[in-house]
C-alpha cells in the first residue's frame, strides 16, 4: 500500500519529515516497509495486516497520524453540486442480499471525456497508476483518497437503464475491462443490466459499458459486498485488482452518500458535467454499529500501567469510536463501521496501547498467579538425548498417527486396545500410535530409498493404548539403524551395525544412569529375528528389547540393508537410576586376567554364566567377558565352546598368581557344578 506524504499533508497537519513520520507510524502497528522520494513528494510503502482495510487510503492513514499528533483531520468534501435540466432515471434493484449489502448510485449528464489534468495524473502516477481517462482517474483517485472503490458505467449502454444485483447464472460469461472473457458460476456476484451482466460485483467492470471517448452520461457506482464472496470470485477467476483487495477487507459502509457526492462534483469540475437526479441509495437492511463495554480496570491489568481516562476517551474519540456511556466501572463505546477488526475489549485495550506507544509501556510480571508445569523426568529425557546424539544418531519426530496394522503388528509395550479418533485427519490412519517402531521403520525405508548409505536414529515420544475404560500414555525411546557405525572411511569401512553394536550401546547407556542390577535374555518377538537380539530387565522386569528386524518383515518392507530396532520404556530407565553418583578411588595396582575356555549347553547364555559367577560376590572380581564363541568342526551336537575371560584387582595390592588361580579355580568348579561344563 503506497501513500504520499504531500497527500497526507493536505488531510492532517504534519511537521515531521517522512522519515520521522515513518517511524512514529510503524511504532503505532503500520509498519512502513520503504520510502520512495520522487523530488516533488515521498511515497510511503506500508506493510498492512490484513485486518487493517480502513488504512487501505489516505484518509484511513490520515486519520492515525491525527490521533499520533493529536491533530485535526480534515475529510475532504464536496462543494456545490449543478444539477441537470432533466433528469435521467435509474432502476437499482437487489436480488441477493446477503452478498450486496448497500448499493448507492448518481447520473452524471453532460461529461466530456477527455485525458486528466495535471494535477490528478501526477497523483495517480505517483502511486503507480496509469491514467486512463478524467473519468475514470477520478473514480481511482477517489478510492486511493477514501478507500471506497467506486464505477462509473457509461448510462447509455445499460441496457433498459436498470442495474441489478444477482448472483451470475449458470454458463454466464463477461469480457472484462482487460479485454479477457471469463466464464462465470453461481456463486459470483454480478452486476447486471435488464439482460446480461456488465460487471464482476467488486472486481472489474465489463468491456461493453465501460466509459469510452463518446461518453456523455455516466452512471457512478458505490456499494458494499460481502467479503467473502468476493474473496471466493477473486480466487476463482484468478484476478486481483484494488477494488477487490479493499472489499475483501471491508469498507466503510457509512461515508457512501459522501464519497458519490464527492465524486459527481469532481465529475462536474474536471469533466464538466452536471447531476441528473439525486442520490439513489438502496440500503435494505441498515448495519449499525457493534457496542462493545471497556473494563477501566482491564486495560491497566493488560497493559501493566496505569492509562489516564482523558487520554482513554480522547484516543477512542480520535478513532472514531462513539462514547455512549461512562461509569466507574468502564466505558461503553460505539465501533465504527470502518472499523471490522473490532469485536472485543481486548481489541480495544490494543488500540489504546499501540497510541499510548508500545516502548512507553513497561515490562512487568503478569499480575495473575501461575502455576509452573511439572515436567517429569525432563532432565533425565535431555540426558539421553545427548547420549545418543553422542554416538552419532539422529533425533527423529514422528507423528502419532497410525492405520490399524501398524498398531497390532509391532505393539509391544501396549497392553490393551488401540484408542481409536472420532475425527481422524486421515481416514487410513485413524488411532493413536501404541508403539514407535512402526514409524522408525517407515522413516529408515524413506532414507534408504533417498540413497542414505548409513543411518542411525532415534526417538523419545510417547505411545497411547486404552485398557478397558482408562487411557494410559507411556513414553518410549526408539532406535533404528542400518550401514556403517562409522560411515564410510578409509580406516573402517566394514564396521557394520549388529547385535553386538547395539548391546554394547544399551550397556553404555546404562551405565551412564548407574543402572546395576540388569540382565539380557533371549527374544522372542515376531517382527524380531529369533537369536539376534535380547530382552532387557532391569530389577526383574522388562525394560526394552532391541536386535534385528525378522528378516520376512525385512523382505516384505523391501529393505536391502539389515535393520537393527529397538525400543525401551524411558521410566524403567530413569526410575532405577542412581540419583547420587557414589566416587570410588580406583586401583592403583595392576589387574590380572584368566582365561577359561569349555564346552556347554547351547542353550545356556553367556548371561547366565554371567549372572552365576556375579552372584558369587568376589570382592577382587572386576569384570566377566565373552572373548570367544565357536560351534564348528569337533564340537558335540548341541554343545557350544565359550571363551571367558575373568578380570581380578584388588585395592590395596598386586594380586599373586596363586591368589589369582585360586579365584578362577571357585568359578570352574561352581559352573561345573551348575552348567555340567566340560573341558576340550
Amino acid at each position: 500500500m503506497k501513500v504520499s506524504y504531500k497527500w497526507l499533508k493536505e488531510l492532517v497537519n504534519i511537521e515531521e519529515s517522512p522519515e520521522e513520520l515513518s517511524d512514529d507510524l510503524s511504532m503505532a502497528g503500520l509498519a512502513v516497509d520503504n520510502i520512495e522520494h520522487l523530488g516533488f513528494d515521498s511515497i510511503l510503502v506500508l506493510d498492512l495486516t490484513a485486518d487493517r482495510g480502513d488504512c487501505l487510503s489516505h484518509v484511513g492513514v490520515a486519520r492515525e497520524i491525527s490521533v499520533l499528533y493529536n491533530e485535526d483531520l480534515k475529510v475532504p468534501t464536496y462543494g456545490n453540486l449543478l444539477s441537470s435540466e432533466k433528469n435521467l432515471d435509474i432502476s437499482i434493484e437487489i436480488l441477493d442480499e446477503d452478498l450486496c449489502y448497500r448499493y448507492s448510485a448518481m447520473v452524471v449528464n453532460g461529461v466530456k471525456i477527455a485525458p486528466s489534468p495535471f494535477w490528478l495524473k501526477e497523483r495517480l502516477e505517483s502511486l503507480g497508476v496509469r491514467s486512463i481517462n478524467n473519468v475514470v482517474d477520478i473514480t481511482n483517485y477517489l478510492l486511493f483518497e477514501t478507500g471506497q472503490p467506486l464505477h462509473a458505467f457509461d448510462y447509455d449502454k445499460l441496457r433498459g437503464q436498470k442495474i441489478v444485483v444477482r448472483r451470475a447464472k449458470k454458463s454466464e460469461k463477461i469480457v472484462t475491462l482487460d479485454s479477457v472473457e471469463r466464464n462465470l458460476n453461481e456463486d459470483i456476484l454480478v452486476i447486471a443490466d435488464e439482460k446480461d451482466p456488465v460487471a464482476i460485483a467488486g472486481i472489474m467492470g465489463g468491456e461493453d459499458s465501460e466509459v469510452s471517448e463518446n461518453t456523455t452520461r455516466v452512471l457512478i457506482e458505490c456499494a458494499y459486498f460481502n467479503p467473502l464472496s468476493i474473496r471466493k470470485s477473486s480466487r476463482f477467476l484468478g484476478l486481483s485488482t484494488e477494488a477487490s483487495y479493499r472489499f475483501e477487507r471491508g469498507v466503510d459502509i457509512s461515508i457512501f452518500e459522501n464519497v458519490v457526492r464527492r465524486c459527481a462534483w469532481l465529475i462536474q469540475e474536471v469533466c464538466g458535467g452536471r447531476v441528473a437526479g439525486d442520490f439513489i441509495d438502496v440500503y435494505p437492511t441498515k448495519i449499525e454499529k457493534k457496542e462493545v463495554f471497556l473494563p477501566l480496570r482491564k486495560v491497566d491489568w493488560l497493559l501493566g500501567v496505569s492509562i489516564p481516562v482523558d487520554f482513554i476517551k480522547n484516543t477512542l474519540t480520535k478513532l472514531e469510536f462513539e462514547i455512549v456511556r461512562e461509569s466507574d466501572d468502564g466505558i461503553l463505546v460505539k465501533v465504527p463501521l470502518h472499523r471490522h477488526d473490532i469485536f472485543r475489549d481486548v481489541d480495544i485495550i490494543g488500540e489504546i496501547s499501540r497510541i499510548y506507544g508500545y516502548n512507553n509501556l513497561p515490562s512487568t510480571i503478569p499480575g495473575n498467579e501461575s502455576t509452573p508445569v511439572y515436567r517429569k523426568y525432563a532432565k533425565e529425557k535431555e540426558k539421553l538425548r545427548e547420549f545418543f546424539k553422542g554416538y552419532g544418531f539422529r533425533e527423529i519426530l514422528t507423528t502419532n498417527f497410525v492405520g490399524e496394522r501398524e498398531n497390532n503388528k509391532f505393539s509391544f509395550f501396549a497392553k490393551g486396545e488401540g484408542v481409536k479418533l472420532i475425527n481422524p485427519l486421515d481416514e487410513d490412519e485413524p488411532f493413536l500410535r501404541n508403539n514407535l517402531v512402526s514409524l522408525m521403520l517407515k522413516t529408515l525405508k524413506l532414507n534408504e530409498n533417498n540413497y542414505n548409505r548409513n543411518v542411525k536414529l532415534f526417538e523419545v515420544s510417547n505411545i497411547h493404548f486404552k485398557i478397558k475404560s482408562e487411557y494410559v500414555e507411556k513414553t518410549l525411546l526408539s532406535l533404528g539403524c542400518y550401514g556403517n557405525i562409522f560411515g564410510e572411511n578409509w580406516i573402517s569401512k566394514e564396521s557394520r551395525v549388529d547385535y553386538f553394536y547395539l548391546k554394547g550401546l544399551v550397556e553404555k547407556m546404562l551405565k551412564v544412569f548407574q543402572i546395576k542390577n540388569f540382565a539380557f535374555e533371549e527374544i522372542n518377538i515376531p517382527f524380531m529375528q529369533k537369536g539376534n537380539g535380547a530382552l532387557l530387565k532391569i530389577n526383574g522386569k522388562i525394560a526394552g528389547y532391541f536386535g534385528r528386524l525378522n528378516m520376512m518383515v525385512e523382505r516384505e518392507m523391501k529393505f536391502k540393508n539389515p535393520i537393527f530396532v529397538g525400543e525401551f520404556l524411558t521410566e524403567e530407565i530413569f526410575k532405577n537410576s542412581l540419583k547420587e553418583i557414589k566416587y570410588e578411588d580406583f586401583s592403583r595396582f595392576p589387574a590380572v586376567d584368566r582365561d577359561i575356555s569349555f564346552l556347554i549347553d547351547k542353550e545356556i547364555s553367556f548371561q547366565k554364566i554371567r549372572d552365576l559367577i556375579s552372584r558369587m560376590k568376589i570382592e577382587e572380581l572386576v569384570d566377566v567377558n565373552l572373548i570367544d564363541v565357536y560351534g564348528g568342526k569337533g564340537i558335540p551336537e548341541g554343545k557350544v565352546s565359550y571363551t571367558i575371560r575373568v578380570v581380578f584387582q584388588k585395592k590395596e595390592r598386586t594380586l599373586t598368581d596363586d591368589e589369582a588361580d585360586k579365584l578362577r579355580d571357585a568359578i570352574v568348579s561352581l559352573l561345573v557344578k551348575k552348567f555340567k561344563i566340560s573341558f576340550r
